[in-house]
């Protein structure tokens, strides 16, 4: 299993720091870490002790990103008592989404070296190519996709 460390996001008014790894079995490292659940695309796990950890799969959307970002954020403002509030919890969301992408880009070439799933999606993610269709279709008097 190889496990590419991108790095800690530290959030010191909260005491938290939320480490970001990628990983190309996410099922093993998810049982090798005890997380809880079926992982299959990324997952988030809590230690209680101010620190939480992302994994994904290399390249994962901008969605999975928001999505196990909220856990993480969820978790930091729960265990501090702070009020999930809507505009603290957007600043916050918005800072780890942010620094995780920061770290994603600038380790592109490494999770390119990574072994990935090898279905058309991951294959294209990794080449950088979009998988969705590029046909253009006219409806109406206009050009749609």
């Amino acid at each position: 299993m190889k496990i590419l460390k991108l790095g800690t996001i530290n959030f010191e008014a909260l005491d938290h720091k939320v480490k970001v790894v990628v990983v190309d079995d996410l099922r093993a490292f998810s049982r090798s870490k005890g997380f809880q659940g079926s992982h299959s695309a990324c997952a988030t796990q809590f230690d209680g002790d101010g620190e939480s950890l992302i994994a994904f799969r290399p390249f994962p959307s901008a969605g999975i990103i928001a999505h196990e970002s909220w856990h993480a954020i969820y978790l930091m403002l729960t265990d501090a008592g702070a009020a999930l509030d809507n505009e603290i919890v957007a600043y916050h969301l918005g800072h780890l989404v942010d620094k995780i992408m920061d770290k994603l880009h600038a380790h592109i070439k490494e999770m390119k070296e990574m072994d990935i799933c090898n279905c058309s999606k991951c294959q294209a993610k990794a080449k950088g190519k979009s998988t969705k269709s590029s046909k253009r279709r006219k409806t109406n008097g206009r050009t749609t996709r």
